[in-house]
């Protein structure tokens, strides 16, 4: 009886500290309800920290830079109306190669390529000793007509031409020379459909002929002087470099 009697008193003790402990199985929806309070005040603690935070920030150092306004076509002569300005940051502007930071530095300035509007502009755009920035040393600049403007708009700013010497009977010619092998175009104002009958840096007046074109070219110094001379007979021919063989079985010849 006496172990019984233990027994009992026992299981009694445990009975009442289990019935004693408090039930914490809330769902979120309670806890939310029965805290709410404490849940507000923590969400405006945090509020008012990313506030603090956001407006704390360092601000972003910018430098202003020259854009077109419009779409300029090449060799156009710029004009305040063709450029603006926008403000970027100073790290973007300085990842940008020969920005500029005023519309009067460029005014009067001729492009050598067609330009998009907002387009960040730099010396290596326009008709100049930077257009043969990036270039290999010692290149030059040669000047050619050509007598198909037509034919010329196909040569875009970039491309690659093999320069050709044309028989000449008079001469003694027989027979078609390479003068320059991959030639590159640095401007041509036939491209996007422009006369070189258009005021520009490479004409003057009466020098040049409704339906011609003027097309500047890059070559290696030792090969300028020839291409320069048969150019000045209006002698020299224009193919398309290829890329592929088919290309090659298909060039173009721009007289």
């Amino acid at each position: 009886m006496g172990q019984l009697a233990l027994f009992t008193r026992r299981g009694q003790r445990r009975s009442s500290t289990r019935q004693q402990r408090p039930v914490l199985n809330l769902t979120f929806r309670e806890a939310l309800g029965k805290h709410r309070r404490l849940f507000a005040l923590v969400l405006a603690l945090l509020a008012g920290f990313l506030t603090f935070q956001a407006g704390h920030r360092e601000p972003v150092a910018t430098q202003p830079v020259v854009v077109t306004a419009q779409d300029v076509p090449v060799g156009k002569k710029l004009s305040a109306n063709d450029l603006t300005t926008v403000q970027l940051s100073s790290e973007t502007a300085a990842a940008l190669s020969g920005t500029v930071a005023s519309p009067e530095d460029l005014i009067g300035e001729h492009v050598a390529v067609p330009l998009s509007a907002g387009m960040v502009l730099s010396h290596s755009l326009l008709l100049g000793p930077e257009m043969l920035a990036g270039l290999p040393a010692g290149t030059r600049a040669v000047t050619i007509r050509s007598q198909d403007a037509t034919s010329a708009q196909i040569l875009a700013p970039g491309a690659t031409v093999d320069l050709i010497q044309a028989p000449s009977f008079e001469d003694g010619r027989d027979s078609t020379t390479v003068l320059a092998p991959a030639a590159t175009i640095l401007y041509n104002s036939a491209y996007h459909g422009q006369p070189a009958a258009e005021s520009g840096p490479f004409t003057s007046s009466g020098a040049s002929h409704q339906g011609e074109a003027v097309v500047v070219v890059a070559v290696p110094q030792k090969l300028a002087a020839n291409v320069a001379a048969a150019a000045s007979g209006g002698s020299i021919l224009m193919t398309l470099s290829p890329t592929t063989p088919e290309e090659e079985d298909a060039g173009v010849g721009l007289p």
